[in-house]
């Protein structure tokens, strides 16, 4: 296929041995962590981040700035602020989620998106609508979304709105092996704030998907 031989011959042109740059990583991967993109291996938190950082840019290039596109440790920080209310309102590592917060309870942003690594091995997408009073949740393996996970989100939604949100379902390709979660969870998202631009991928067409993401994160080195 051709995309097949765009990405490789993308992965040849590479200075291998190089750190990969213009991501929030900010040049601590090297650029090894991109042949991920080309085989089964289940893709990491650094692997979101990219997708994540390449959202966030198409958010940002449709003028869309109500819209916020979290990174990978958006729920896990707030999950911690949920374990230690008290400190939530004080501590300063908890400062950027305070302001975004704070951006959604006076309609600065409408939205928050992002991904959500759930017990190490399972990426979900989420999001946060605090225009509509709603909680998105897309799981690929078709599960609902478990109390743990639904607690904290409600009680973050809750601290910042003073309201009860209403739980929805976010629209994902159901996966048919174990190691996709995290590209089809980002599509879910990718496809949520698209305006119904983008379609969600196709099971079958999900190795090309995947080659599609790695062909956007090298045009971005």
């Amino acid at each position: 296929a051709q995309i097949v031989d765009q990405a490789f011959n993308a992965l040849g042109a590479l200075q291998w041995g190089h750190d990969l740059r213009g991501f929030s990583s900010n040049g601590s991967d090297n650029l090894d962590i991109l042949t991920a993109y080309t085989s089964n291996t289940w893709l990491k938190g650094e692997h979101a981040g990219q997708m994540l950082d390449l959202l966030k840019t198409k958010v940002q290039l449709e003028r869309r700035s109500t819209v916020q596109i979290g990174s990978t440790w958006f729920y896990e920080k707030i999950k911690q602020a949920y374990a230690a209310p008290e400190s939530y309102t004080t501590h300063g590592s908890f400062g950027l989620y305070r302001h975004t917060g704070n951006d959604l309870a006076t309609g600065r942003r409408d939205q928050v998106g992002f991904l959500a690594n759930l017990n190490r091995n399972h990426w979900v997408a989420i999001v946060l609508d605090f225009r509509t009073r709603r909680i998105w949740y897309g799981d690929s393996l078709g599960q609902r979304i478990p109390e743990t996970v639904k607690e904290v989100l409600e009680w973050w939604t809750y601290f910042h709105s003073g309201e009860r949100f209403m739980h929805q379902t976010l629209s994902v390709t159901i996966q048919k092996d174990s190691f996709l979660c995290c590209l089809l969870a980002w599509n879910a998202l990718t496809v949520f704030f698209s305006d119904g631009k983008e379609k969600l991928l196709a099971a079958e067409n999900v190795a090309e998907g995947r080659l599609d993401v790695l062909l956007k994160v090298i045009r971005r080195h």
